[in-house]
């Protein structure tokens, strides 16, 4: 599967580096005689306008025919004026390194999604909110360890995330809830704090936008790094 897998990204970046190609040649007024996925035999093709669109029979990339490219190439007078060899030098440069320069966003895109793309969540107190029960006692960094008594340290972290806002979510307003209104029971949350283990006290606060009570904060993130993929962290 991994062999399939790594022979479809490359057949992709071959594909998308022929796009560059078409893409600059048309829009340089260049003649595209022919652009296809894949390598021959055809399985099909269609054409629109001056271009045949298509499918070859061997998914090992693609090509891109512009007129002319062969500069000893006899061509009809009507066509001869949109030939590659016909085109100024600056047209040719472009056309020859939009498909590198595709590559090279593409490499730009994903290392930007691996540094700063989604990144995996850790058990630690990352951005604290003003204006609810954590900021006064909550700091980032602070490992949570338990909420009333129940070990939420063994779970993994998206369950952790899930059953801590679970567990905060219980402490509930009297009445019929309303945005900011206080629970009136706190909640326990027991944290380690630079080696430290405390038990904090809150009283959640009802979020209108969640509908639940939550404490103000979110879990944090390891810091990027590119060699792993990885997001922040939800409101709890």
């Amino acid at each position: 599967m991994s062999y399939l897998l790594a022979a479809a990204g490359f057949a992709v970046l071959i594909i998308l580096h022929e796009f560059g190609h078409f893409v600059a040649a048309k829009a340089t007024g260049m003649r595209v005689e022919r652009f296809f996925l894949f390598f021959p035999p055809k399985i099909a093709s269609v054409r629109r306008g001056e271009t045949e669109y298509g499918i070859g029979a061997i998914p090992l990339g693609g090509f891109v025919k512009i007129t002319g490219m062969n500069p000893e190439e006899k061509l009809d007078p009507e066509v001869a004026p949109r030939a590659y060899y016909h085109q100024p030098v600056w047209k040719r440069i472009v056309t020859i390194a939009a498909g590198p320069a595709v590559n090279l966003l593409i490499a730009f895109v994903m290392l930007y999604a691996l540094a700063f793309g989604v990144r995996e969540l850790d058990d630690t107190v990352g951005e604290v909110e003003s204006g609810y029960p954590a900021a006064a006692q909550l700091q980032p960094g602070d490992r949570i360890l338990s909420v009333d008594g129940e070990d939420l340290s063994g779970l993994p972290v998206d369950q952790r995330l899930e059953r801590f806002a679970r567990l905060v979510a219980s402490h509930e307003c009297a009445g019929e809830p309303t945005d900011g209104c206080r629970a009136t029971t706190p909640a326990r949350i027991e944290v380690d704090r630079d080696g430290q283990v405390m038990t904090l006290s809150m009283r959640p606060v009802y979020d209108a936008e969640v509908e639940r009570t939550r404490l103000g904060f979110a879990y944090g993130s390891p810091p990027p790094d590119p060699s792993a993929g990885g997001g922040g962290g939800g409101g709890l």
